[in-house]
């Protein structure tokens, strides 16, 4: 969205918001574009005055000119902020609850299936359309505020599971009736010298990167459902959706939420319902939901022992019990977009803005915090008493996990994102300067670098290869000489690859920002 229309849609919410008008699922909507802009605007003495200006009564005729104004700035200079708002002003998909009443309403052109008296109804944007939803005790009500032409689509046949659980009422995108993704595709893709070429196994329209365990690949979809698929027979067996959907979690703008996680036989996958829901892998039945102290859930789980650790936009960490879904502590880290934790030998790391904290896996009680001087850092990698992180102040970072002490770090040439990959005694990483490093940890010095474009994501290395994933596309990179094997090309991948039994699963934005493809890759 043009960055004029995303701030001035978001301006409007919050004056609305900010006034009272907003009920149910528009309260959610307004309260999560408040935190987004307020956190935001927050940081500058111009900004913290556009806000309280906002506030006041009667409010001055100025006021929603200067809170655009700021906005529209911010969102052309930040794309991940950017990303989040737009996320925040049209959410992709809204439940409502039972007994549905559905009546046509006609808007700016656009046809919009949905004055509802509370159903089991799924309204759906399918492209073009942006909206703002206040729900009122009898009635929803929609309203489309500078969006252009676009239809939503009202579903009212969603299944109940014997749990209770919402299921889709169909296939992900052209994944066929039966629910089987695209086979026998050819793979067309780059190979450099004689290195053997990877093949095409199978796609999934719509579909992310996946979680694999035991022959099965559990994947998101932009649908904002779940999938479980047979990684032989690529048949689908079982979908569960979700009640939110599937946010963004790289720093590149076209790109899609994080993997689920898959442990003891549950799959864990977070929304941006600001729910942790616990499917059980054989059947795809709920176990339970854990509901996040406000914020979405962009960033996969991740269970140590007992416990399952999950961050939320808004700042707040959970440990939850694997078995009952209960809470067993949460941190506050008070900024926006903490990284998904990094759990290591009892202790808990977390990556964000301005701090890396370490804290107990069990109570939660602090074991140190370290200052990284105003960057973003994502979290650590932990490998032989050494965190290593990445940074926004254009340095690999490694620090003592004892102390919480820097002992060294290695510069690039702009901002290093993601967590750095160890593999016998060699620190892999891309960065926005177009490089991927290969870094000695032991005498803090290159092994090679090699050019291949901006990357914002860790990369996977597995038997000698480096796998990384950009806007550029799939990149295979021959360990021992730093040399590039293939590249595959079709779309822009923007998360971490990931590989099992000699097949690497990787997701690409192949459109639109709605429109992607997991590909399924023979090594």
């Amino acid at each position: 969205m043009e960055p004029g229309n995303l701030a001035a849609i978001a301006a409007q919410m919050i004056s609305t918001f900010a006034a009272g008008a907003g009920t149910s699922v528009g309260t959610a909507a307004g309260e999560e574009v408040s935190r987004l802009v307020r956190a935001r605007l927050g940081r500058t003495e111009e900004g913290r005055a556009a806000l309280a200006q906002l506030e006041e009564e009667p409010r001055p005729p100025q006021a929603l000119d200067r809170m655009r104004a700021l906005l529209t700035d911010e969102v052309a200079a930040n794309p991940v902020f950017a990303r989040e708002l737009e996320e925040a002003v049209h959410p992709r998909t809204v439940l409502a609850g039972r007994d549905a009443n559905v009546h046509t309403v006609t808007v700016n052109s656009s046809t919009v299936k949905g004055t509802i008296n509370i159903g089991p109804l799924t309204i759906q944007r399918t492209r073009g359309a942006y909206a703002v939803l206040a729900c009122a005790a009898i009635a929803v009500t929609l309203m489309l505020i500078l969006g252009s032409v676009g239809a939503f689509h009202v579903i009212n046949n969603i299944h109940e599971g014997s749990d209770g659980a919402a299921g889709p009422s169909g296939p992900p995108g052209s994944a066929g009736a039966s629910g089987i993704p695209n086979s026998g595709w050819s793979l067309d893709a780059t190979v450099k010298g004689d290195f053997p070429a990877p093949k095409g196994r199978w796609k999934f329209d719509t579909g992310l990167t996946p979680a694999v365990a035991d022959g099965t690949a559990y994947v998101g979809t932009t649908d904002a459902s779940l999938y479980a698929v047979d990684t032989t027979s690529h048949k689908r067996k079982w979908a569960f959706h979700v009640g939110g959907g599937f946010l963004p979690s790289s720093t590149d703008e076209e790109t899609w939420g994080s993997p689920p996680v898959v442990a003891g036989g549950v799959v864990y996958v977070g929304s941006s319902d600001g729910n942790l829901y616990a499917v059980d892998a054989r059947s795809g039945t709920r176990r339970w939901t854990f509901k996040a102290h406000g914020g979405s859930l962009a960033e996969s789980p991740v269970v140590s022992g007992s416990l399952v650790y999950v961050a939320a936009t808004n700042g707040i960490v959970s440990a939850v019990d694997t078995a009952s879904g209960k809470e067993k502590w949460h941190f506050d880290t008070h900024n926006a977009d903490p990284e998904a934790p990094t759990v290591f030998d009892g202790v808990v790391y977390i990556g964000g803005f301005e701090t890396l904290y370490a804290r107990d896996a069990i109570t939660g009680d602090e074991r140190w915090s370290h200052d990284t001087d105003h960057s973003w850092v994502s979290s650590p990698t932990v490998v032989d008493g050494s965190a290593y992180y990445g940074s926004t102040d254009h340095d690999m970072h490694v620090v003592d996990i004892a102390s919480g002490s820097e002992t060294w770090k290695f510069p690039t040439g702009d901002e290093e994102q993601a967590s750095p990959v160890i593999v016998g005694g060699v620190a892999y990483f891309g960065s926005e300067d177009g490089n991927l490093y290969a870094v000695d940890v032991a005498s803090h010095e290159p092994r090679w670098d090699l050019g291949v474009g901006p990357t914002f994501t860790s990369v996977t290395v597995v038997d000698g290869v480096v796998y990384v994933a950009n806007a550029t596309g799939l990149h295979a990179v021959d360990v021992a000489s730093g040399s590039e094997r293939w590249t595959f090309a079709e779309g822009t991948f923007g998360w971490q690859p990931v590989v099992a039994d000699q097949i690497l699963y990787a997701a690409a934005v192949t459109g639109s920002k709605s429109a992607t493809t997991l590909y399924a890759i023979t090594l």
